[in-house]
């Protein structure tokens, strides 16, 4: 029996849904010029972007101008351009407009600091430039970064950069400073991605989710991306939107629509998490060697995992926020929607699930095994080619021969597709601990950085507590463990233990007894050490 995502949406729905801070229904802001204005011209399938695409959203004259550290501010003293403050209603100051832009210079320049100093990103200010400018008028978004001169001959093409932003951030749902200030964070990244590391046509999807991201690496406070993830596009206010990642997990990860890229955010601050948010910067040190999935996959090699091994992390970890979501994994995770997911399946010997997803994207789908709850995520990890659609049939069954898997609540499934490499499936399963087991064992520090319990188990447990004791029975270490999902065994959970006692000292060579209390349970066993 096929069954599919089935939420369907009008572009009526989408305008008068979601809402803002203030609680007002309202759709989601346009954030970036930069989407929006490639994909309309049709220049994202240009590796190199001509220097009259500056035109249409520059101003030619401007009434007054400063320079305030490393930028330079063009904007009106009077007219509808004029740049101005809000007072606490949100109308906008009157003659407000020196004190708006005193107000970007600080903002601006505290930017420009933390991104190329404390984050490590390359200056993309080339010498002899001078001043960056940034322009200052009533913008349908929030801002723009306009590529204008192409700098050498590079490939990929770099380019010298001006910002646009809006004079007052007065209908924004980050209005005033705060829209300001994930404004500046947002398109001074791209100034950095165009200016220093280069510009391939099909990255436009790896600059919107990663300046979107940097957002909330600068101003954690403010959470502007909120709006493109849960903003009318909810599941727990039931409101379906036809983009955002919670409403389209089907949508493929490489591919732009002016929206969704920005909901992808997500997936920085999966990174930053679970890895470190110098994955980030290094990807983007590796774009000028090739597109950015790749340079992604090569960064995360360099912390020992890969692309593969993290899209299908986070698409678990996407499958678990909510309300009652795990601030272990996404900090902000119980503040986003939950994933949308198929219609509940019945499962009946026999029944297979028959659907269509995007390569780079993964599908969710419900499955109750006689009154037991099975979650199965079905992830197409193709990123060669242009993003299409792909068929598969994702068979169940009350038993099989070696081609199927047997999941530990007893049914056989397999996924039928013509190519398997690039496919995989997460299954969830009610499962009961068998037996815990340490890796390495014996653990040297010289080979490995944590010691690794894996408990056979595939709903993550609420409590892990690590007692591990040495001769003579003295307790070296108590305390709660993280877990995480073992990927290469998609029924086993890992908890992570450095192998320092309860100061923070490395262990000694030796042989040790650990007793593992999973969600109130005791699992007790030996491991050695070796130094």
């Amino acid at each position: 029996m096929a069954m599919a995502i089935t939420t369907t949406f009008s572009e009526e729905a989408i305008q008068s849904s979601g809402s803002g801070p203030d609680g007002a229904v309202r759709p989601p802001d346009p954030k970036c010029g930069l989407s929006y204005r490639l994909g309309e011209s049709g220049l994202a399938g240009k590796d190199q972007l001509p220097a009259t695409m500056a035109a249409p959203a520059t101003r030619a004259v401007f009434q007054s101008e400063r320079v305030i550290g490393t930028f330079r501010f063009l904007y009106d003293t009077v007219g509808s351009d004029a740049p101005a403050m809000l007072d606490g209603t949100g109308a906008r100051i009157p003659g407000s407009h020196e004190q708006f832009v005193d107000s970007a210079g600080a903002i601006f320049n505290a930017v420009y600091a933390l991104q190329t100093g404390a984050l490590g990103y390359a200056d993309p200010v080339q010498p002899g430039q001078g001043e960056y400018d940034v322009y200052i008028f009533n913008n349908v978004y929030y801002g723009e970064t306009v590529p204008g001169t192409r700098i050498g001959t590079t490939t990929p093409a770099r380019y010298i950069t001006h910002i646009n932003i809006d004079n007052d951030f007065q209908y924004f749902y980050s209005a005033g400073m705060a829209g300001l200030r994930v404004t500046a964070a947002h398109e001074f990244f791209h100034a950095i991605q165009f200016g220093s590391y280069g510009y391939w046509n099909t990255d436009v999807y790896f600059m919107e989710l990663s300046s979107t991201w940097m957002e909330d690496v600068v101003y954690g406070d403010v959470n502007d991306y909120y709006q493109y993830i849960r903003g009318p596009w909810d599941p727990d206010r039931g409101l379906y939107p036809a983009r955002g990642h919670f409403a389209r997990p089907d949508f493929s990860l490489l591919k732009s629509d002016g929206l969704t890229e920005y909901s992808r955010a997500i997936l920085g601050k999966f990174i930053e998490r679970r890895y470190s948010p110098d994955v980030i910067r290094r990807s983007w040190e590796m774009v000028p060697d090739g597109i950015a999935v790749d340079a992604l996959d090569r960064a995360l090699g360099e912390r020992g995992s890969s692309f593969r091994e993290a899209f299908l992390q986070w698409s678990v970890w996407n499958g678990r926020t909510g309300p009652g979501a795990d601030t272990a994994e996404y900090t902000e995770g119980r503040e986003y929607p939950r994933i949308v997911t198929a219609p509940l399946i019945d499962y009946v010997s026999g029944r297979t699930i028959a659907d269509t997803i995007y390569t780079t994207s993964v599908s969710y789908y419900p499955v109750n095994v006689a009154g037991n709850p099975m979650s199965v995520i079905v992830a197409n990890l193709r990123t060669s080619g242009s993003p299409s659609l792909a068929s598969f049939r994702y068979e169940m069954a009350d038993g099989g021969d070696q081609s199927f898997k047997k999941l530990s609540n007893g049914i056989y499934v397999r996924l039928d597709v013509p190519d398997p490499s690039n496919w995989s499936t997460v299954e969830t399963a009610p499962a009961i601990i068998a037996s815990v087991t340490p890796a390495p064992n014996p653990f040297s520090a010289g080979d490995s950085r944590v010691l690794d319990f894996h408990i056979p188990m595939t709903t993550r447990p609420s409590s892990v507590i690590l007692t591990v004791l040495g001769v003579g029975m003295a307790r070296i270490f108590q305390g709660p463990l993280g877990v995480r999902d073992d990927l290469s065994s998609p029924f086993v959970q890992v908890a992570e233990w450095d192998a320092r006692d309860s100061f923070s000292r490395p262990l000694s060579s030796g042989v040790y007894i650990y007793v593992l209390t999973v969600d109130g349970a005791e699992h007790t066993g030996k491991f050695s050490v070796v130094r």
